[in-house]
């Protein structure tokens, strides 16, 4: 082989070696990306895991039930240092952080966690529902953001769940305070409502994409809103307050737990799986582990059983 075929040889050795660096690099600064977006996702959606949970707790002190004070707040607290927590964290690597967006809803969770004790159970519900409809929002924008990076499946699954899961989350709030009253003329206003949403949780989960949810999931939401139904015509003196909330709560806890499986899942980067554990999220006060979700849950159900007894 004569020089100048060496040289050639050496010449075309060292750049496919550069482009294949330059590739490895590429990919893994998207992939690293990726990642972020998806540790990100995963903590927002516990939070509004939280505030789902805050606005059942505070609902059930409105209705004096005094039970709940404690774990109250504890959840207020750790909402409180999760919020901001999570724009320090974060806020060098995604913008929206800073965007008046995410200073709105922190100003309106401050707000609500000042006053929610002087205002009516449907103001709570309201503001709860608006601090959430904030964090959903920012997920979907960063999903629509990055949809390229994060894939088509990845961007359907924020746009469609969420609120899903808020539809059932407000179904669960208001069904509880509408069981522990005697029927009066804003109840009947509440009825209305609770119907409007259990049409809206109806429609969407006809509509959102289903592959990979067990049919139990699916039979078990069913029946739920089958139980809601039978409420609103008129049958919640026969229908015990904490049976309504065990089996709502474990369905919200369970579709909240599937969401952030099938977001890893949907996620071409595998490498946030570990959030499942809360190894991320416990930096910011926040467990992500289904277990530890449904104990709270089953704790407040033993308080309502025993305030009911």
């Amino acid at each position: 082989m004569s020089l100048p075929e060496i040289l050639g040889l050496v010449f075309l050795t060292l750049t496919l070696l550069a482009s294949a660096c330059w590739a490895s690099g590429h990919c893994n600064r998207h992939a690293r990306q990726r990642e972020c977006l998806t540790e990100i996702s995963l903590v927002i959606l516990s939070l509004i895991q939280e505030v789902q949970l805050h606005r059942v707790l505070s609902g059930a002190l409105l209705d004096k039930r005094s039970d709940f004070r404690a774990e109250l707040e504890a959840n207020e607290y750790k909402l409180m240092r999760s919020l901001d927590s999570v724009g320090q964290r974060y806020g060098k690597r995604q913008p929206i952080f800073h965007d008046q967006r995410w200073r709105i809803i922190l100003g309106r969770w401050e707000a609500l966690r000042s006053n929610w004790r002087s205002v009516t159970f449907e103001t709570s519900v309201y503001a709860h529902s608006e601090v959430i409809l904030g964090l959903i929002g920012i997920l979907q924008s960063m999903a629509h953001a990055n949809r390229k990076l994060l894939g088509d499946r990845y961007v359907r699954l924020i746009i469609d769940w969420p609120p899903m899961i808020e539809d059932l989350g407000r179904l669960r709030a208001m069904g509880l305070h509408l069981l522990g009253h005697h029927p009066t003329h804003e109840d009947q206003l509440q009825t209305d409502t609770i119907a409007r949403q259990l049409n809206s949780a109806r429609s969407r989960l006809r509509h959102i994409e289903i592959s990979g949810v067990e049919q139990s999931l699916l039979l078990r939401t069913e029946r739920v809103f089958h139980r809601v139904s039978w409420l609103l015509e008129g049958n919640a003196e026969r229908y015990h307050p904490y049976t309504f909330y065990e089996e709502i709560t474990a369905i919200i806890d369970d579709w909240h737990s599937l969401l952030r499986h099938n977001l890893q899942e949907a996620s071409p980067n595998q490498a946030s799986a570990q959030l499942t554990n809360g190894d991320h999220s416990s930096m910011l006060g926040i467990d992500l582990n289904p277990a530890s979700i449904r104990s709270k849950s089953g704790r407040l159900v033993k308080a309502i059983r025993l305030r009911a007894g």
